[in-house]
């Protein structure tokens, strides 16, 4: 396989694990995703979506481009709930 290609499956990839995880997906967010190029940000992105807790905080990250490159602290952690307080 081309490197092409395993971008062309890594973005398929990136899909697919959006899909699973918080629904349907916006044709706009779909293109934007297709179009990227850069194996790096399609492979962290796949980190993203597979351990975001929510879409809000997948969408910051996607937002990012290819500045941002760690993927740490509880922002990531798949089990956590955001927590409302009665004011």
């Amino acid at each position: 396989m081309s490197e092409n290609d395993l971008l062309a499956v890594d973005r398929e990839d990136l899909l697919a694990i959006i899909t699973m995880r918080f629904g349907a997906i916006t044709k706009e967010l779909r293109a934007l995703l297709l179009a990227m190029e850069e194996p790096p940000q399609v492979e962290r992105l796949i980190l993203v979506a597979a351990n975001a807790p929510s879409p809000d905080i997948l969408l910051d990250e996607i937002k990012q481009g290819d500045t941002a490159f760690r993927i740490t602290g509880s922002r990531f952690d798949p089990l956590a709930r955001e927590i409302k307080e009665d004011c």
